[in-house]
């Protein structure tokens, strides 16, 4: 994966948004800055577009509450383009799934964002790199918003 000088800070009034772009998704990021359509469901659309052109699951029955979900907490919008890319550098090529968990027994405000990472890897070394994964990117950057948002691993 090529990486346009590792970030591109896209900056606007009502949006500040680190994105980690590789090359080949410029075009449809310079497209957008030249629209100028920041609007948060328009920021809703390109994340989730974004990570099923990456092969991402987002599962279809769960479509419309995790744009529900992401307008109420459009912060961990970031944060899914970010571990998309940081995702890749401890289980390279493996896919992602995109869900939302919500708790049958609690209230609405409840729900989690879970990108789940498939993988072959065995037990121990695909648990392995998610702790260092999470030691390294997700606690460290994600922090406060880890009740909203977290990564996983299912071995397949």
């Amino acid at each position: 994966m090529k990486s346009l000088a590792n970030s591109t800070l896209i900056k606007n009034s009502e949006v500040n948004t680190g994105l980690f772009l590789d090359v080949d998704g410029l075009d449809s990021i310079v497209n957008w800055q030249k629209t100028g359509d920041f609007s948060l469901t328009s920021q809703i659309d390109r994340i989730l577009l974004f990570l099923k052109n990456k092969e991402c699951t987002v599962k279809i029955d769960d479509e419309n509450a995790i744009k529900d979900f992401l307008k109420d907490n459009h912060q961990l919008i970031d944060y899914l383009y970010d571990a998309y890319f940081k995702i890749s550098h401890y289980f390279d090529g493996d896919k992602l799934n995109l869900g939302l968990f919500v708790d049958p027994e609690g209230e609405s405000t409840d729900s989690k964002l879970f990108l789940t990472i498939n993988t072959h890897l065995d037990v121990s070394a695909a648990l392995d790199k998610l702790n260092k994964f999470d030691k390294e990117w997700l606690i460290p950057i994600v922090g406060n918003d880890l009740s909203k948002f977290n990564v996983d691993v299912e071995i397949i």
